[in-house]
């Protein structure tokens, strides 16, 4: 089986700003878009990333990912948590369902 070389091309001035941005446009709205946030997020670092030359490409959206994050936050308040790595791993699915080569 041939090995996958990774390659990440993304700058930690790209990432900060993404940071930067992110944390502010959820703080302003009290959360609500973190969904938006987290996608534009993962589409830079999507973005930057490659795999034997090839780009990634993150094609989720905030919408798309608002039902996920909301069912996720309720089932993990009602389970006091309990319901946190079924979350997570229901998080990295969709992630990985909307992650292709450019």
């Amino acid at each position: 089986m041939p090995r996958a070389e990774f390659e990440y091309t993304g700058t930690g001035i790209g990432i900060f700003w993404m940071w930067t941005v992110s944390f502010l446009l959820n703080l302003i709205t009290f959360g609500l878009a973190f969904p938006w946030t987290y996608c534009m997020v993962k589409r830079y670092v999507a973005g930057h990333t490659l795999v034997n030359g090839r780009p990634l490409r993150f094609t989720g959206s905030g919408a798309g990912f608002l039902w996920q994050y909301l069912l996720i936050w309720l089932l993990t308040w009602i389970t006091f948590g309990i319901y946190t790595p079924w979350g997570f791993t229901r998080l990295r699915k969709w992630e990985t369902s909307k992650t292709t080569f450019e």
